[in-house]
């Protein structure tokens, strides 16, 4: 129980960082924006991320473990590790475009500039969590 309350508050946070970081890149491109609304766009653009995780997890027959390190390198496994880990870059990639469009409904600007705000302010973050992710922790 105790994982799953420091895994629901970690999401939290990471849910107010975000949508405090893109409405200060909001401001910043002429656009005011309450904090509430850009909760609530960062919120539903977050669905299609949830849609491919659920996927991907179908994927590995909700053996998540497959996802281990030790078992990466099992030909029986990889077809669905490597079907698991394209969903999730799918994922991914679908909640950075519903993103900007979120953030340009919520700014009332075009989807162009939504992207921009996107581009500036999450995309890096992203980027440097895989980056960091895939070379620097052990494994």
């Amino acid at each position: 129980a105790a994982v799953l309350i420091g895994t629901m508050i970690v999401l939290w946070l990471r849910w107010a960082f975000f949508a405090g970081l893109l409405r200060f890149a909001m401001r910043v491109f002429g656009n005011r924006v309450s904090y509430s609304q850009t909760l609530q766009a960062y919120g539903m653009a977050m669905s299609p991320m949830l849609v491919f995780i659920c996927l991907a997890s179908v994927a590995l027959g909700f053996r998540l473990h497959w996802m281990d390190d030790e078992l990466l390198t099992d030909p029986v496994r990889m077809p669905a590790q490597i079907t698991a880990s394209l969903l999730l870059l799918t994922g991914m990639c679908w909640w950075l475009a519903s993103l900007a469009g979120a953030c340009a409904g919520v700014a009332g600007t075009r989807r162009r500039k939504g992207a921009l705000v996107v581009g500036v302010s999450v995309l890096p973050i992203v980027l440097g969590a895989i980056i960091f992710i895939a070379f620097v922790l052990p494994g």
